[in-house]
């Protein structure tokens, strides 16, 4: 199945729950802080990005979607769920990605909550968490009326404008930036790093595949990762996953 994503509806959408936030948390970090997530959780991102983390001492957050990984799309190349549950036994946060991977305007409020129930039900036979997890959008297409589920579901929902987290911040509107290889610019991120280094925030990074050719170009080579591994640990900030930034700063569960 193809699935049209960046229409002008999806950007409006986008816009309008930017443009009306929902309380705002204060993102004060003492230390910069940065998170390196995953989306679909490829078998690279599990085979080679995830060791990348661990040789830093880091650890990630995969954000998964259960009908991924079940092999409804075996040409994406997902990891199994044995992948999944290594990942948790060592140390990786699991997050949710709804099951079927749908843009979340698609689906009514009904089919949506049932959605996100089975993926529910799919990452607590993984790692056994009772607490609520967090959730990153599909295909980064948010929906103004499908935001006070997800505030009343997660600790955190996450989108990707390429802004850092920092002063008055909705948590169901999180930032991020891309890691993607036919648009990745060192002199670009190394302004994010400028940045967060002069005041500190929360910066979120996400990408999907971690591959020599990045499938459809979602995602990183290794040698790319590498690169922005190596000047996040030359410049010492602080990384963690969501879950544990989140803890970091105080912000309740």
């Amino acid at each position: 199945m193809t699935v049209k994503i960046g229409t002008i509806a999806d950007r409006i959408s986008n816009r309008l729950v930017r443009a009306f936030p929902g309380p705002r948390t204060r993102i004060e970090p003492a230390r910069p802080i940065v998170s390196f997530s995953f989306d679909d959780a490829p078998l690279s991102a599990w085979h080679a990005g995830a060791p990348m983390l661990e040789d830093a001492g880091w650890r990630g957050t995969f954000y998964l979607a259960g009908g991924l990984v079940a092999g409804a799309m075996p040409e994406l190349d997902i990891m199994p769920a044995e992948g999944c549950a290594d990942l948790t036994a060592r140390g990786h946060e699991l997050g949710c990605h709804t099951y079927a991977h749908p843009k979340l305007s698609t689906l009514s409020e009904a089919a949506l909550g049932a959605d996100l129930d089975r993926n529910g039900r799919f990452l607590g036979d993984l790692d056994g968490r009772a607490a609520r997890r967090n959730f990153a959008v599909p295909y980064t297409m948010m929906a103004p009326f499908r935001q006070p589920m997800l505030r009343a579901r997660f600790r955190t929902s996450r989108g990707g404008w390429p802004r850092i987290n920092r002063g008055p911040t909705d948590l169901h509107c999180l930032s991020s930036v891309e890691l993607h290889q036919d648009t990745f610019d060192t002199g670009w991120l190394n302004g994010f790093f400028d940045d967060l280094a002069q005041a500190p925030g929360w910066l979120i990074f996400f990408t999907h595949y971690v591959e020599d050719r990045p499938r459809g170009g979602y995602g990183v080579t290794p040698r790319q990762f590498g690169i922005v591994v190596d000047e996040v640990a030359r410049r010492g900030f602080d990384v963690l996953t969501v879950d544990a930034a989140l803890d970091r700063m105080g912000i309740a569960a």
